[in-house]
């Protein structure tokens, strides 16, 4: 359990400029690409963590959307592969159709998953050689679909969830007499 989550929280701020001073960098280098990684898995770790405590962070973040794109598997490799592995996971025009993408809102714990659970993890890079996406699939689901989360909205997430102090938490007791949260702002 969180106790003091300005220890979360603060990270948040700090990754969330990193991350945009990562986007402004020209052809990436693998240390660059690495720094971006390890910001994005952490802090959505730490944006997890503080959403499972249930009372560090507002009604209105707890039930966050968050816009993603969506690719599925090819169709011709649907059913019977090959599928993303451990020797094939960065080919991924090789495995999702990128000429069908739709934008769906997802919950933001589903993105922090997502995240956590990454087996597919790559960046796209925009035409001036910037990083401007995240690509992803999880190892549940690396055989449907990848996602596309911009970086612009992860800085969104990381400073909306990092500036997030709750002042007034309401609760109830449950059937099973638990405390359930009821409202936080």
């Amino acid at each position: 359990m969180i106790w003091e989550s300005s220890y979360w929280k603060d990270p948040l701020l700090e990754g969330s400029t990193r991350i945009e001073n990562l986007m402004k960098v020209q052809d990436p280098s693998d240390d660059h690409l690495g720094e971006l990684e390890h910001v994005l898995m952490t802090g959505f770790f730490s944006i997890r963590k503080l959403m499972e405590a249930r009372t560090k962070l507002s009604s209105t973040n707890m039930k966050r959307r968050c816009k993603v794109r969506r690719y599925p598997i090819r169709s011709e490799i649907k059913e019977t592969g090959p599928f993303p592995d451990l020797m094939n996971y960065h080919q991924l025009d090789k495995f999702y159709d990128f000429s069908k993408g739709s934008i769906i809102a997802k919950d933001l714990s589903y993105v922090c998953n997502q995240f956590i659970h990454s087996f597919v993890f790559s960046f796209m890079l925009n035409e001036r050689g910037q990083v401007e996406s995240v690509i992803l699939s999880s190892d549940k689901e690396k055989k449907k679909f990848c996602h596309t989360i911009c970086l612009s909205d992860a800085i969104e997430v990381f400073r909306l969830i990092g500036a997030d102090y709750p002042s007034d938490v309401r609760m109830r007791r449950n059937e099973n007499g638990e405390w359930q949260v009821v409202n936080s702002q």
